[in-house]
């Protein structure tokens, strides 16, 4: 099943003493970006955090934020933080020089600073890793979840152009087929014209008409290209992340496309080939996204 890069999942999980409120967001990436916003009580489970989301989401850019509250049997007193008193006064006093102003902050100004004013928490580590663990594995399910649903709507239009670009192969084909024999007599005009009344050996010159035909054939190019077609459909079944090995295909489509535009001289192969290609760069954007 293809799964897209973007996906949201939240959490909320709480015990006697604290609750906590989880939010997973993941945008498109070609690696394993991890951005977490985490309060201070918990920053000391941000290797644990991203050893979690790095195995359930493997690629994106993935921003983690968490919010708590805690309970009333999980804070008791409330105290001054001293030294982060001394450092927003120190730095008010600073600015204040600075300005050439002879403003100051009121107490209660202070105490509503960040960080300023703490409470004293009854809750242990173990306790909290195994609360916040237990939200951020939830959380993860339900953004891999949303990351399915994404992954089959972008299926649904990939397949969609996949064979709209099939069609136009088939026609590619049927044109060319038509047209070698017509080639073949074009070739032939056209080199008589431009010798005029200049003798050339019969043999010689049906040799040069096939090497100038040959070298319009583009048979290999359309076999691989089906082949090609084919292989990436079937990466819609892969369990595992498929969009850097669809990206990598649709290089190897769009070089094929611009091998058989090079080679053909018929006007309206060429426009069909420029269509086909259109569809390739609009599904080389959807990939972008998947995982």
């Amino acid at each position: 099943m293809l799964m897209s890069m973007t996906g949201y999942g939240r959490s909320e999980i709480f015990n006697e003493k604290v609750a906590i409120s989880i939010e997973l967001k993941s945008l498109n990436s070609r690696y394993f970006e991890f951005v977490p916003r985490l309060p201070g009580f918990l920053t000391f489970l941000e290797d644990e955090a991203s050893r979690l989301v790095k195995s359930g989401c493997i690629r994106g850019r993935i921003t983690l934020s968490v919010k708590r509250e805690y309970l009333s049997n999980g804070e008791s007193s409330k105290t001054i933080d001293l030294i982060k008193f001394r450092q927003y006064r120190e730095i008010v006093s600073e600015l204040a020089t600075e300005l050439g102003s002879d403003e100051e902050l009121s107490l209660a100004d202070y105490l509503l600073l960040p960080d300023v004013i703490t409470s004293k928490k009854d809750i242990n580590e173990p306790d909290i890793t195994k609360l916040f663990c237990e939200g951020l594995n939830t959380a993860i399910t339900k953004l891999k979840s949303i990351r399915l649903l994404e992954g089959n709507n972008l299926k649904v239009d990939i397949e969609s152009r996949l064979n709209s670009i099939k069609k136009e192969l088939n026609e590619i084909e049927l044109m060319d087929q038509e047209f070698q024999s017509v080639r073949f007599d074009k070739y032939k005009e056209r080199i008589s014209s431009i010798l005029n009344d200049i003798t050339i050996d019969t043999d010689r010159l049906y040799q040069e008409i096939a090497i100038q035909v040959e070298k319009r054939d583009i048979t290999e190019e359309l076999v691989r290209m089906k082949s090609h077609l084919q292989l990436f459909s079937t990466y819609f079944d892969y369990d595992d992340p498929v969009g850097k090995t669809m990206n990598f295909l649709l290089q190897e489509m769009n070089r094929e496309m611009n091998t058989i535009g090079s080679k053909t001289d018929n006007h309206d192969i060429s426009h069909l080939v420029v269509n086909i290609k259109n569809e390739l760069e609009r599904i080389r954007e959807q990939v972008q996204n998947i995982l």
